[in-house]
């Protein structure tokens, strides 16, 4: 019985990145700067500013530097379709992929659906944060297994 390379567990080891913290700090920066020329009440402007600035804080630090305990550190693929994702606090959590998911070779957003959370978790996958190879092997693996599409039809 012979298995096909694409069915070997992968395990992906997700450090942080630069390109994706310049992006973040830019987008966030435009959004604080636009609330400058809005018109609109001082109680709506701080809210909005508020709101940029949290956001600007938890995208950066769970996605792009990793510092949160419940950012994604790894992801491990298992032969049976299964998925394995490793926080920064050790804590391992099985999770099923969601077809939500974009998948490209510059960026590949994961997103995946845990069963002790509600709301999904999601990780962002640049070259500069994953193995060059395993990054590859990743996007080759999502495409032949199908696993968009098997979601699709349940």
């Amino acid at each position: 019985m012979s298995s096909k390379k694409y069915a070997a567990p992968l395990r992906l080891e997700i450090g942080s990145s630069k390109k994706l913290l310049v992006l973040l700090v830019i987008l966030h920066g435009l959004s604080f700067a636009v609330l400058f020329v809005l018109n609109l009440h001082i109680a709506i402007l701080l809210s909005l500013g508020i709101g940029v600035i949290s956001s600007a804080y938890y995208s950066i630090s769970y996605h792009a530097l990793k510092n949160l305990p419940s950012s994604i550190i790894g992801i491990v693929v298992l032969a049976d379709g299964r998925w394995l994702l490793q926080l920064k606090s050790g804590q391992e959590i099985e999770a099923k992929i969601d077809g939500n998911s974009y998948v490209q070779p510059f960026c590949t957003i994961l997103v995946f659906q845990c069963e002790d959370r509600f709301l999904s978790r999601s990780v962002v996958l640049l070259r500069d944060n994953v193995e060059k190879e395993d990054y590859r092997r990743l996007r080759v693996q999502l495409k032949v297994a199908n696993f968009f599409t098997a979601e699709e039809g349940e």
